[in-house]
Parts: structure tokens; C-alpha cells; sequence
């Protein structure tokens, strides 16, 4: 290659690095500045005292959107019918998206609660149009309480779950109340575990700093509480994208609508006990968020609320960009090495902002790890299947940018039971199969790049190239060894399994 080529070749190379080093730098330091934020504010967020209760308990619905959830199905109507409400304030909502013998559990157990004196009503569509986000629409036409609260299947929250959250709404500017998360199968294996972590980073440190901050705060799809007027002034659940809490998130709080954080109580839940299940997840999510990001960005600087807020909430909605930056950034390495190697020593400073996720991680003490050591044993497998899994998040961040306003087909993470089966239909086996072979060529991509640069920047190069590549390397033969396990390659089985039931 001739040195006039190269030359015009390396400037839009080195622009390309400089932007995704830049833009990796100051997302990093959002995450620094929410842990610095969590620090000064821990004490507040975390003694945050529940309000005196109302004069009279408001009317209250519960709606449980449920899809194919048959051997969890009888734990949440367990869980809520037990909450000590009063129950004539209290409505039950059984939403039932499902398709297979769940539908004929679930009008058993209703119709066994109804006896008792429950007011629980089950509702069924007649298609699945919008899924989760659709489904809540389709309760809220029957719904009679003045608010609104969601749990996903795997869900068991605590018999005061309701008296602890209403008071809050004491304060006519509070629109939502969201719970923590909280993990019924942390200590299942490493990748419960990781999973747990990485929930904990968010729902202890960034939601608590978000709040006490007064800062846009997120609602998380369950474990929450809505002001049912709140949720028809913003709106209404719009389903343009994959995570309809994200947007409604936003919209409320563009209408001038609050939310309130409860660090301290916490809504047990399940996370993914397999790598290919919390990479589904994770594409859900990063996707959503990406759609929600295009939608929204654009309102949000004209939004009535502080600038701090506005500048926070765009870094709210642009934090997935740091997937496709970081595999953009790894993929330029070589070229930049090759071509231009002083200018790549220019930004060793963008690798601080590392600092801030990993005090995230750590500062995220919870009663599955409550000591810091626990979270230091969790670290290096956080590292490791975190650089692994982001080019799932880096093409569903892609997916969504693509598939603006598309909203897509809802993915549902495989619940813990047992009993669930966990072969996966035709379009879930090749979205994973991709993202082996992807996994695997980046690990493969980022060795050769050590060889070839080996003489020149290599052992410099080795932890962050090295460690990366492991990485992939890792979360690619994880997959592959669970794949090949269960067998899932040689037997093709529909997600929901030939129960199909009809309607009548």
C-alpha cells in the first residue's frame, strides 16, 4: 500500500478512534460520577422512611402480565392474594398472554381465589398484539384502582409490599414508586451470580444516586407502582419499542410526573441461570433502550426540567452506545497500531473511566454480598463475560437503531424451574448460533492482532487485548458447552412445546 494511501486511509481511522475513546471516557465518568453521587447520598437513600399512612386506603389494582408461566403461576397469585391490604381495596388483574396449558391453571386458580372473597379477574386476548406493554393496556380498560402496580411471574414480594409504597404518594407530584430487585437464585452459579451483581450495581448504586440526586430516575418494568393517572397523562404503554418501561420512564417525566426509589425494599425476583439466557435478556434490553433513545432524545432537551436533569437523562439514554464503541474501538487497534502507533498512546488516559464501573460493582452491597471480599470473587468473572457478552449488547444496540419505532418480538427470559424446558424455537437457536461464531472471530481477530503487533506494542497491548480475548473466548465456548450438553443442536422444539391449547 503506497505511503499517499495509507496516509488518506489513517484520517478517518484516527477520527473513528478518537471519538470512540472520547465517548467511552465520558460515559465511563457518568458511571464515577453516579458512584460519587452514591457515596454522598448512601446514608439518605438508604434511611429513606416510609410516609404516614393516608387517611383511607386508595383503590388499588395489581396486574400480573403473564405469558406461559405455569409453574410460576401459582406462586404470584400465592404472593398477592397474601398482601394485607384491605381487600375491598384491592383488585387483581391475571393478564394471560399465554398459549399452552397455563391458560386452564390460571382460570382454576382464579375462580378458587373468587370463593374466597378475592376480587381477582382474569383477562385473555385474543392475539398477543404488543405484547407485555399491549397487554397492561388491555387490563387498564377494566382496571378500577387509582393505582396501578406490575409484577412480572417470578416475582414474590412481600405481604407489605403495598403499605410500604402507597404513602409515598402522599406527594401529588410522585407518578411511580419502583422497588429493589432483589435475587431468589443469586447463589445458583457463576453466571446467577454475575447477573445478580450486575442488577445490584444498578438498583443499589445508580437508582439511589438517580433519586436522592433528583435526577431522572428509571421505572424497571415490575416491582413497581404506578399513579394510574400518571400513566394516562404520559400517554399511556406504547409498544414502538422493546422496553416500555424505559419509555414510560421518560415520557412521565417529561409530563412533570416524580418518581420515588425504595432502596430498602425489596421485591425478590429470579435472574438467568444460563449465558444464553441472559444474553436474550441483554438484547432485549440494549435493543429497547437504543429505540427508546431514538424516539425520545430529541424531546428531551425541550423538556420542563433542570438542565443537570436533561444532561443526566441524555446519558441515560446514550449509556448503550458504550457496546458498539467498545467493539469498534477493539476492531481499530490494529490498523491504528499498524499505521499510527504513536497516535494510540494519546488516549491511554480513556482506560480510567474503567474506575467507574468497576466502583459501581463494588460499592453494591446487598445481603447476597454483604462483605467486600464476596463482590471481589464475583469481579473477575464480571470482567470476563461482561467483555464477552458486548457484542450481543454492541448489534442489539445496532438492532434497535435499525429497527427504530419497530418495537420487535418480546423475548422472555427463561424463568429457573426445573421443570422448564430450555430448548429454544428456530429463530432464538440461530440468533445464538451468530452470536457464538461472532464471539468466537472476535476472540480470534484480537490474538491475531497481539501476533502481528507483538514486536512492536504487543506486551503492551496484551492485558487489554489478552483479557478481552478471553473474553469472548469464554462466553462463546459457555455457550457452545450448554448447547452441546442439553442437546438443544439436534432437537428442535418450539419454546411453548406442542401444548397449544384453543380459546374458547
Amino acid at each position: 500500500m503506497s505511503s499517499t494511501l495509507s496516509s488518506i486511509l489513517l484520517i478517518p481511522v484516527e477520527i473513528t478512534y478518537a471519538i470512540c475513546a472520547i465517548s467511552l471516557f465520558l460515559i465511563g465518568t457518568n458511571f464515577l460520577v453516579s458512584v460519587i453521587i452514591y457515596i454522598r447520598n448512601r446514608k439518605k437513600g438508604w434511611s429513606l422512611k416510609t410516609p404516614q399512612p393516608p387517611d383511607e386506603w386508595p383503590p388499588v389494582t395489581i396486574q400480573l402480565p403473564i405469558y406461559n408461566e405455569r409453574y410460576l403461576a401459582e406462586r404470584i397469585l400465592k404472593a398477592i392474594t397474601q398482601f394485607d391490604y384491605p381487600r375491598e381495596k384491592l383488585e387483581i388483574q391475571v393478564l394471560d398472554d399465554s398459549t399452552d396449558w397455563t391458560t386452564n391453571l390460571l382460570i382454576g386458580l382464579v375462580e378458587n381465589y373468587r370463593k374466597q372473597g378475592v376480587d381477582i379477574k382474569y383477562l385473555h386476548r385474543v392475539d398477543r398484539y404488543g405484547f407485555k406493554a399491549g397487554n397492561l393496556t388491555f387490563g387498564l380498560k377494566y382496571a378500577k384502582g387509582e393505582f396501578t402496580a406490575i409484577f412480572d411471574a417470578d416475582f414474590i414480594p412481600p405481604r407489605n409490599w403495598l403499605k410500604r409504597t402507597i404513602p409515598f404518594f402522599n406527594d401529588p407530584k410522585v407518578g411511580f414508586v419502583q422497588t429493589r430487585w432483589d435475587h431468589i437464585n443469586f447463589a445458583h452459579n457463576m453466571i446467577t451470580k454475575m447477573a445478580g451483581l450486575t442488577l445490584d450495581g444498578h438498583f443499589v448504586v445508580e437508582q439511589v444516586a438517580r433519586s436522592t440526586a433528583g435526577l431522572i430516575m428509571g421505572f424497571n418494568g415490575s416491582g413497581g407502582i404506578w399513579r394510574t393517572a400518571a400513566i394516562d397523562s404520559a400517554g399511556g404503554w406504547q409498544w414502538d419499542t422493546m422496553t416500555e418501561d424505559v419509555d414510560m420512564t421518560f415520557r412521565s417525566q417529561f409530563a412533570g410526573w416524580e418518581g420515588r426509589y425504595l432502596v430498602n425494599l425489596r421485591s425478590p425476583a429470579e435472574v438467568p441461570q444460563e449465558l444464553d439466557d441472559f444474553k436474550l435478556q441483554q438484547y432485549r434490553w440494549c435493543k429497547g433502550t437504543a429505540q427508546v433513545a431514538l424516539k425520545l432524545m430529541g424531546q428531551l432537551p425541550k423538556a420542563k426540567m433542570p438542565f443537570k436533569k436533561k444532561v443526566f437523562g441524555m446519558i441515560h439514554l446514550l449509556s448503550y452506545l458504550t457496546f458498539p464503541l467498545a467493539i469498534l474501538l477493539l476492531l481499530l487497534v490494529l490498523p491504528v497500531s499498524l499505521w499510527s502507533q504513536s497516535f494510540l498512546r494519546l488516549f491511554w488516559w480513556a482506560g480510567l473511566a474503567s474506575i467507574g464501573p468497576v466502583l459501581l460493582f463494588v460499592l453494591a452491597r446487598t445481603e447476597h454480598a454483604p462483605r467486600l471480599i464476596d463482590r471481589l470473587k464475583i469481579m473477575p468473572s464480571e470482567f470476563l463475560i461482561g467483555v464477552g457478552i458486548s457484542l450481543v449488547c454492541a448489534l442489539s444496540v445496532i438492532s434497535g437503531g435499525v429497527h427504530r419505532g419497530k418495537g420487535g418480538t418480546f423475548i422472555r427470559t427463561t424463568r429457573a424451574d426445573p421443570r422448564i424446558g430450555r430448548a429454544y424455537d428456530s429463530g432464538k437457536r440461530r440468533i445464538l448460533d451468530l452470536f457464538i461464531l461472532g464471539e468466537y472471530a472476535m476472540g480470534t481477530y484480537l490474538v491475531l492482532s497481539l501476533i502481528v503487533l507483538w514486536s512492536t506494542s504487543g506486551p503492551y497491548l496484551l492485558p487489554w487485548l489478552g483479557g478481552s480475548a478471553l473474553g469472548f473466548f469464554l462466553v462463546a465456548s459457555i455457550s457452545l458447552h450448554d448447547r452441546l450438553k442439553k442437546g438443544i443442536k439436534h432437537h428442535v422444539k418450539h419454546e411453548e412445546g406442542s401444548d397449544v391449547i384453543p380459546i374458547v
